[in-house]
């Protein structure tokens, strides 16, 4: 189901690639570099340590999932599900995460350095000891975030909800 090769870690891997769903799947460290999984149902999946880099994942369902320690930079997650999941330390370098559903998403330790969030929904997620320069929070949901607040110091921040108010300091 697209023009790309991949390294398959097993049958569940090309399984997802073919039928766009997998949800519940263990896909540990398996290569997904740069495949198209557009709307895909990996609700529950375990991805963790997976490397999903340059990936379509607009729109993806990964709720509840597990996606520790997965490359997803300069990944495509516009609008994709992401409630409730576990990402931490994972590489979302470069990503676009543009009106994507994080709320309540563990991003401890998570890489979202020149990532786009705006419009992002973030509440109640945990952002500790994320590195955030350079992102872009523009109208993003911070509410109940846990995190510091100077771990923004760095990131553009415009019409970006927080628990201590909205933030203007970045706008142009």
């Amino acid at each position: 189901a697209g023009l790309f090769s991949f390294s398959f870690a097993s049958d569940t891997a090309k399984k997802l690639v073919e039928l766009g769903s997998c949800p519940m799947c263990v896909l540990r460290g398996a290569d997904l570099r740069g495949a198209y999984l557009k709307q895909a149902d990996l609700n529950g999946a375990d991805l963790s340590g997976a490397d999903l880099s340059r990936a379509n994942l607009s729109e993806a369902h990964f709720a509840n999932g597990n996606l520790s320690g997965a490359n997803m930079s300069e990944s495509n997650l516009i609008g994709a599900e992401l409630r409730g999941a576990n990402l931490t330390g994972a590489d979302l370098r470069k990503a676009k995460l543009k009106r994507a559903q994080l709320s309540g998403a563990d991003l401890s330790g998570a890489d979202l350095r020149e990532a786009n969030l705006s419009g992002a929904d973030l509440r109640k997620a945990k952002l500790k000891w994320s590195r955030l320069k350079g992102a872009n929070l523009t109208e993003a949901n911070l509410t109940d975030a846990r995190m510091r607040k100077d771990s923004l110091s760095m990131a553009i921040l415009c019409k970006t909800k927080t628990s201590w108010g909205e933030d203007n300091s970045g706008c142009k």
